[in-house]
């Protein structure tokens, strides 16, 4: 079972999360869920999520299910960005072709993955 632990600073309009273990689809989910109602949430804001100490368990077909999950969180999150930060370039492919997914079903929130929180924040603008 996956760790997942989040810090969210409206100052800079960010989510930070962090993810240390296995985790499943479904405890992904459930974790954006309690982002979502958490009082310091508002549409708009940027995610930071660390998973370079985490590893997704299950199967690949199981994305779609995430990406119908996203579709659902785009009403709620708006317009904004998720930076991923990840171990190795298999995981920057899953989160290429998550974004792909995305953003072929008119999804706006962008995703990217990123070795170094450094080009993450770039990216964001933060």
């Amino acid at each position: 079972m996956g760790q997942f632990e989040f810090e969210i600073s409206p100052d800079e309009n960010l989510i930070r999360m962090h993810c240390v273990g296995e985790f499943t689809i479904e405890e992904l989910i459930a974790h954006t869920v309690r982002v979502n109602e958490h009082p310091d949430f508002r549409p708009g804001m940027d995610t930071l999520g660390d998973y370079r100490e985490a590893q997704w368990i299950g199967d690949p077909g199981a994305i779609t299910e995430y990406v119908e999950h996203t579709a659902s969180l785009e009403k709620i999150r708006g317009n904004c960005k998720w930076a991923v930060l990840t171990r190795d370039e298999s995981d920057q492919r899953l989160i290429g072709l998550f974004d792909l997914v995305n953003k072929r079903r008119g999804i706006q929130i962008e995703t990217r993955a990123f070795d170094t929180e450094k080009a993450a924040h770039e990216w964001l603008g933060h």
